[in-house]
């Protein structure tokens, strides 16, 4: 049985079994982009990959949301190059989500007799992480969507770990390092600004951060690419970098982004063995304090994106969110 086959027989409400009871977290239009930037920067305790922005109506005295927009952290990543962090206009405290969500369409949304594939191909098109779950609403013989829910990347780890998702190539023994990404890794006094450039540009969540060794001095290649001498010290992410950008260290800052990485609270590398199987992995990226994983030499990550997407997604792209 191919993995199309098994996605398309599995429906999200095998995911989602009790909707009722499932948290899902939303914003307004309106609301600000500090409180955005709060909600993706923390973790692990509150770990979301997307919010979903929402207007709201009554109805038999109960309020419903109807979605119209998503943001994750490539958003507000973008803005962030494009804002000139004026020290007399506080951009967290005056930005909406309106200004930075990307607007949701009918195919962005799944419901609960939706096929497993379906979200799949959503995640791939969109490059979110994150699905809107919906269920219609019966009013005056008309019909009304409303959310009730989402389904992310890291829904699909559990299917992995109960061996509801097999695969062929290999099966759930299947080696890492075949849907491992290289990563993207760079000097310590780079810039924070040109971190999140490269994030933006190359559609990446996670940067290593190299040592250099002195000794080898002009040895080093042009344009920032470092001889393999130089050794990963450890990783950066694109939560780190909001956490920073809303600590009080930046306020105290008229333009912190052009401060050095080295001033963002870093991440340790989670080295393991670059034949550990799918299934391990998956074990592994389940705990919501794992972000990823980084295979032995130090020179390969996986993400909960690469393990989804590059075996049920077949999908060649970076974890974007």
């Amino acid at each position: 049985m191919n993995v199309n086959y098994q996605l398309a027989k599995l429906k999200v409400k095998e995911v989602i079994k009790d909707s009722a009871k499932r948290p899902f977290l939303f914003v307004y239009p309106d609301t600000k982009l500090l409180e955005i930037t709060t909600f993706l920067a923390i973790g692990p305790e509150i770990y979301v990959d997307g919010v979903v922005v929402v207007t709201e109506e009554s109805h038999n005295g109960k309020k419903i949301q109807i979605p119209v927009g998503m943001i994750g952290g490539r958003n507000v990543l973008r803005y962030m190059l494009e804002s000139t962090f004026d020290p007399k206009e506080d951009v967290f405290s005056t930005v909406t989500a309106s200004q930075i969500m990307v607007e949701i369409t009918q195919s962005d949304l799944v419901e609960l007799e939706s096929s497993l594939r379906k979200v799949i191909d959503i995640f791939q098109r969109t490059r979110f992480a994150i699905v809107p779950v919906m269920s219609t609403l019966k009013e005056d013989n008309a019909s009304k969507p409303v959310i009730i829910g989402t389904l992310t990347i890291r829904d699909f780890l559990p299917l992995i770990v109960d061996k509801k998702i097999h695969f062929n190539h290999g099966g759930n023994e299947g080696i890492i390092n075949q849907i491992s990404s290289p990563i993207v890794s760079v000097s310590g006094d780079i810039s924070i600004k040109d971190a999140i450039s490269i994030m933006v540009n190359k559609g990446i969540r996670n940067i290593g951060i190299r040592n250099y060794d002195q000794k080898y001095g002009d040895e080093y290649e042009s344009e920032g690419n470092m001889k393999k001498s130089s050794k990963m010290a450890y990783i950066v992410n694109d939560r780190k970098i909001m956490e920073f950008l809303l600590s009080h260290n930046r306020r105290a800052k008229s333009n912190p982004i052009f401060n050095s990485v080295s001033d963002l609270d870093t991440l340790q590398i989670p080295t393991m063995r670059s034949n550990i199987t799918i299934l391990e992995a998956a074990q592994y990226l389940m705990d919501i304090k794992n972000q990823f994983l980084v295979l032995e030499g130090n020179e390969y990550i996986v993400t909960p994106w690469d393990l989804i997407m590059k075996t049920a997604g077949n999908s060649n792209g970076r974890d974007i969110l």
